[in-house]
Order: C-alpha cells, then sequence, then structure tokens
C-alpha cells in the first residue's frame, strides 16, 4: 500500500533486505556470478545447487530476521487503511502528536501525497485491496483490463 500509494522506491541492497528480492550481488561481483553459472550451471543442476552458486557472490541474502525497511512501523501503523481519507486522518494526527522523527516522516509522505491526483490515488488503493484477494495472476490481468478500457 504504502509503495503504492507513495511512488517511494526500493534499490539495491534494501530489495534483498526487504524480501523484495532473495540475493543482492553487488555489480563489481555480475561478472564473477555469470562466468561461475557458466562453467558450473548445465542441465544437471538443481536449484539448490545455483542458489549456493548466487549466495557465494551475494552481499545481502534475505532471511526474516534480517529484515528491514526505513519507518516499517509507522508504515504498518498509517497505511493499514480503508480510504484515502483514513490515511490522512492518520498522517495528520502523526505529525501533529508523534515525536520529532515521526512528525518529519508524516509531513514528507503528506506533501508527497499532495502532489499527486487524488483520483489516481483512490483508484490504486481500490486496485491493491482488491488484488489481495486475487488468487491468480490472470484476475490481476483482468482488472488492470477493465481499469484501462473505460
Amino acid at each position: 500500500m504504502y509503495l503504492g500509494l507513495t511512488g517511494d522506491k526500493i534499490k539495491g541492497k534494501d530489495l534483498a533486505f526487504c524480501g523484495v528480492a532473495t540475493h543482492y550481488v553487488p555489480k563489481n561481483n555480475f561478472e564473477n556470478l555469470k562466468k561461475d553459472i557458466i562453467q558450473n550451471v548445465n542441465e544437471e543442476t538443481n536449484l539448490e545447487k545455483l542458489k549456493e552458486i548466487v549466495k557465494s557472490h551475494s552481499e545481502v541474502v534475505y532471511t526474516e530476521d534480517k529484515f528491514s525497511f526505513p519507518n516499517i512501523k509507522e508504515i504498518h501503523r498509517i497505511f493499514a487503511i480503508d480510504t484515502m481519507d483514513d490515511l490522512h486522518k492518520r498522517l495528520l494526527n502523526l505529525f501533529e502528536n508523534g515525536s520529532d522523527s515521526e512528525k518529519l516522516w508524516a509531513k514528507n509522505i503528506l506533501g508527497v501525497l499532495s502532489k499527486a491526483s487524488q483520483i489516481s490515488q483512490a483508484v490504486v488503493l481500490e486496485q491493491i485491496k482488491r488484488g489481495i484477494q486475487f488468487t491468480s495472476i490472470e484476475e490481476a490481468y483482468n482488472l488492470e483490463a477493465q481499469l484501462v478500457a473505460r
């Protein structure tokens, strides 16, 4: 919800810290990984062996106990919403009553949201709420097709 509504991006090793990616291989290790795969992977190689090879070149490997994402507590608390009005109320409350760091974070998020189309935000919110219930990629494609066709 947070990423969809704010447009915030996750890059580099943060992808592995928060579980979007399983491994982060730095750019300077990529050629070595490529050579290792070319030399050691064939039709006999199982997934576990391939994971070991990638892990040996990785700087970060995702594990639940190492999960990290900036302001995750605030995100969970503020972005558990049903309406955009709920979101704005929670952010304003945090801005008025939170700690100094929470106030700054809420102010930044309010600034980001104020620059975006309210209609687009409402559509994204509804897409995410519906998408949580989907059990197949086809359902997501169908919703997307309905949105762009109207």
